[in-house]
């Protein structure tokens, strides 16, 4: 990674130099990145997938219902889900017969950047309060009864394209977890559970629904697309592998000032901005500070706040002065003052996509 760095803050880029002689190393294990498009990625991924011996438009015959559950948050969105409905309908489906479902977070804002023949889709944001949009399912190794979106549990073939990322707390996001349990009733969403416990039950759910097809899109750096992993059965376990070896990095010792970013193009949201600060936060050497730099809105800071002492926190956004205040947090008020702050450090750790991230410092281990 080399200076100068470009991050998002508000509604502008800053662009920040950190001395060589300053940067802690961040590095991973060297990662092939692709030269072809993402939809050329996804084309060759559905053409082989993992755990059929077939193509996916192979799979369907022509009085399928197909739910495909959308996660909106994922680099060129639009493309890619073009790409996959027209391998659904070149598997004889027509696209009257499919549902696209997005989680009760999201909008209907991507359906309006569709092309013309894909503009009549079908979308349904999911409704965890609406008993009549939900359907029992059975009950998960703990005893919970599974309730889960109507049309997804109705549908005859269930893709899921979404991202994989690392949990705030642990663990892996996306692939099971797109389907519980964000797509369960207002109850389950709300309830506590372990990492483990949530894991092990969305594994449940999704043998349950039967054999849903996965399409993991492992992103790259910004919005670049890294590789696209799909398939059935082993895929969701050989997607992990690959978002480890993609977002594993090594950080080689910690520092008096870690500058993180927490945005995003409108991808990163209360999960993404906990990770990319605690992955900020295993960076910091004691008494050091903490920057963080975002285009996100003051939205995706929960109640309980990440970023532990706010005394030593500098965040560069723009947010109001009123949610600044609220958070305790120094407000950076431009990148001649983040320049100030990485001249006064010793040592600087910058993590760019650090939502993306699994970070280990030195001998500890990360996810």
């Amino acid at each position: 990674m080399n200076s100068p760095f470009h991050f998002a803050v508000g509604s502008g880029i800053w662009a920040v130099d950190v001395p060589a002689e300053k940067l802690v190393t961040v590095s991973r294990t060297e990662v092939d990145m692709p030269t072809t498009a993402p939809a050329e990625l996804l084309r060759a991924a559905l053409a082989d997938p993992i755990g059929l011996n077939v193509p996916l438009r192979r799979a369907f015959t022509p009085d399928d219902r197909v739910a495909v559950v959308l996660d909106d948050r994922i680099p060129h969105l639009h493309e890619l889900l073009a790409e996959l409905l027209a391998e659904v309908q070149a598997g004889g489906v027509p696209l009257s017969a499919v549902t696209v479902i997005v989680p009760p977070t999201s909008s209907e804002d991507w359906v309006d950047d569709l092309p013309d023949d894909l503009a009549d889709i079908h979308a349904e944001i999911h409704n965890p309060t609406d008993p009549k949009r939900l359907a029992f399912l059975g009950t998960s190794p703990g005893g919970r009864k599974i309730y889960l979106n109507r049309t997804l549990v109705e549908a005859d073939v269930i893709i899921v394209l979404g991202g994989r990322r690392f949990g705030a707390w642990g663990g892996f996001e996306g692939a099971e977890s797109a389907l519980f349990p964000a797509l369960s009733n207002a109850e389950t969403l709300g309830g506590v559970s372990t990492t483990a416990s949530r894991r092990e039950e969305a594994e449940a759910v999704a043998f349950q629904l039967g054999t849903p097809f996965f399409v993991q899109v492992i992103e790259g750096a910004g919005d670049a697309v890294g590789e696209i992993v799909a398939g059935i059965g082993a895929a969701t376990a050989n997607g992990a592998k690959r978002q480890k070896a993609h977002w594993r990095w090594r950080v080689a010792e910690k520092a008096d000032l870690v500058i993180v970013a927490a945005g995003g193009s409108g991808r990163v949201g209360e999960n993404e901005f906990t990770a990319a600060v605690l992955n900020g936060r295993q960076c910091l050497a004691p008494g050091g500070r903490l920057v963080i730099l975002t285009d996100a809105t003051d939205a995706v800071v929960s109640a309980a706040v990440p970023w532990g002492d706010p005394e030593h926190v500098f965040i560069g956004s723009g947010w109001g002065e009123e949610s600044l205040d609220t958070f305790g947090v120094i407000p950076l008020g431009s990148v001649k003052e983040l320049g100030r702050l990485v001249a006064a450090a010793e040592r600087v750790v910058v993590l760019p996509d650090a939502y993306k991230m699994s970070v280990q410092v030195g001998g500890e281990r990360g996810v």
